[in-house]
């Protein structure tokens, strides 16, 4: 088993560039990593959210401590458009916006390519290897837990001994996440993560975990995360510059699994159809999310230029609870133009845009991964609402895959040995 582990260890780290960096960096990361992956799991004893402030803010602290104080300046412009936007919007106090912003700051300067120092880099790259490496583990586990009946989404830790509640209803398994539309991205993640090291290592065991990672997708009955997976792989295959033999290999690993499908395909896609045939008897429409989409274009319509408030919405538009101010707004990218208005949205398309050109300026295995996670992350957050929810994993999970994209050129060149060469820009 020490060797088997070793062996994939030594495999993996073909995705991740990841430049030298002192023990105190490493330990850090794999703490804050392993907190942020126990509250998408099985929980965190005590209280969640102070544990979790608890270390954004500590490893903050670290990261200015040694390598002071240097913000993006794409970072500097977002903050300043919230800002003003809480100064100027009449946001309802339930919404708690202040508390929410400054939970924003502390995980994008953390998490994602806020702060612009080489310690932050070095510890950024740390942490999406050891969240990579966590993810894998909640999607391959689920895959058993399918079958074994375990689902902590039931209760956190309940056991359920039998699928009919999966089969008659989509959307209610999590295996060892907390949710199923938690499972969804997770999996999607980490399919992703083995279809690129089957790329550059052609064990039979990356093929065989990528197919699991994408199963788990499926029993989560995540339509959105699903989605991602596929159209990131589709333009790995026609965009993604690869030789003639990766793109043959890279076919057959998806002819294989389409065939191993085959065996339980009548219970693992019995969930996704039961979940969109439910979606159809509710609404004429194929989105479910179509009335969410119509509200965030209503409030957007209401106030233009700087939106109706950080992390809020119409109360009147039932996305919201009016008592502890928990919204879901149903899709991501909406949800920035109607809370900060064009102002806002032209700077967030402005960072996405830079996670998009770093990652075209460098030839790596890496930065065709990361740059994958984010059109799959970038797909799912059309239909999920977390990109200001910075107390949830999913918020983690996005800053950190933009972060990587806008870092892999620095990240390049802190490497020791550049094996590849930088693209022209």
């Amino acid at each position: 088993m020490k060797k088997l582990l070793r062996h994939f260890f030594a495999d993996s780290s073909a995705i991740f560039d990841t430049p030298a960096c002192d023990r105190s960096a490493k330990r850090m990361a794999l703490i804050f990593s392993v907190i942020a992956l126990l509250g998408a799991s099985i929980g965190i004893p005590f209280s969640d959210d102070l544990l979790y402030y608890g270390i954004l803010a500590v490893c903050l602290v670290f990261l200015l401590y040694k390598g002071g104080f240097k913000v993006s300046p794409l970072f500097i412009a977002l903050y300043f458009v919230i800002l003003l936007n809480i100064l100027i919007s009449d946001i309802p106090p339930c919404f708690k916006p202040m508390q929410r912003v400054i939970i924003f700051i502390l995980l994008t300067l953390v998490c994602t390519s806020a702060m612009d120092t080489n310690i932050a880099v070095r510890f950024r790259a740390y942490l999406f290897k050891y969240t990579i490496y966590g993810l894998a583990i909640i999607a391959v586990g689920s895959f058993f837990c399918f079958f074994a009946g375990i689902n902590l989404m039931a209760s956190r830790a309940d056991i359920l001994s039998d699928f009919e509640k999966y089969a008659s209803t989509g959307g209610w398994f999590g295996g060892l996440a907390s949710h199923s539309m938690m499972l969804g991205p997770i999996a999607m993640i980490s399919a992703l993560a083995f279809y690129f090291i089957y790329q550059k290592k052609t064990d039979k065991i990356f093929l065989i975990l990528f197919f699991m990672s994408a199963m788990s997708a499926v029993f989560a009955a995540s339509r959105a995360a699903l989605l991602g997976l596929i159209i990131a792989i589709i333009y790995n295959l026609i965009f993604g510059k690869v030789n003639t033999l990766i793109r043959k290999r890279m076919i057959g690993l998806l002819v294989l699994s389409a065939i191993l499908t085959i065996p339980i395909a009548g219970i693992a896609f019995k969930g996704v159809i039961n979940k969109q045939e439910n979606r159809n008897a509710q609404s004429t429409s194929l989105n479910s999310r179509q009335g969410k989409f119509d509200s965030r274009i209503e409030e957007f319509k209401s106030s233009p230029i700087l939106g109706i408030g950080f992390s809020s919405v119409n109360p009147e538009s039932g996305d919201a609870d009016p008592i502890t101010g928990r919204i879901e707004p149903g899709t991501s990218h909406l949800s920035v133009l109607s809370m900060l208005g064009l102002l806002g949205f032209a700077v967030y398309v402005a960072i996405l845009y830079k996670a998009y050109a770093n990652t075209r300026s460098v030839r790596t295995l890496h930065s065709r991964f990361v740059f994958s996670c984010f059109i799959a992350f970038f797909v799912h957050a059309w239909f999920e609402g977390y990109i200001f929810a910075a107390g949830g994993f999913l918020a983690y999970l996005y800053w950190l895959i933009i972060g990587q994209c806008i870092d892999c050129p620095y990240a390049f060149k802190l490497l020791p040995h550049k094996k590849n060469k930088i693209a022209r820009q």
